[in-house]
């Protein structure tokens, strides 16, 4: 008897501060799902603790909140419905533990290829 293979989902997956969100992001993202024909984009953004951190550095550290990032990623994922934004950073200890985000972010897609975009 053979078995039917169910296609993998391809997911492309942007991390980034996003401080702020940017046209030029939408353009990265859509455009690698496009190139290399995924399913879906996820933005993650950075928690605060991260993107405050790395801003200290810069002379105005502009920031913007969690919650302000993630509803102008919201905006730009209207763009495209294969976008969608993920907070599964938001509330860490901003140390950028990308491993521990995929994880998760697999977790939600078990059967996925994830593709991650930094």
């Amino acid at each position: 008897m053979e078995h039917k293979r169910q296609k993998i989902q391809k997911i492309v997956v942007l991390g980034g501060s996003f401080n702020p969100p940017t046209l030029a992001h939408e353009k990265i993202l859509i455009g690698a799902v496009n190139q290399l024909s995924a399913d879906l984009g996820i933005f993650v953004p950075s928690s605060d603790a991260y993107v405050r951190r790395k801003m200290s550095k810069q002379k105005d550290g502009f920031v913007l909140s969690e919650n302000q990032r993630l509803k102008l990623l919201q905006t730009i994922r209207k763009a495209d419905d294969r976008l969608t934004v993920s907070t599964c950073e938001f509330s860490d200890d901003g140390r950028g533990h990308t491993f521990d985000t995929l994880q998760k972010i697999q977790a939600e897609y078990p059967d996925s290829l994830l593709l991650f975009f930094i």
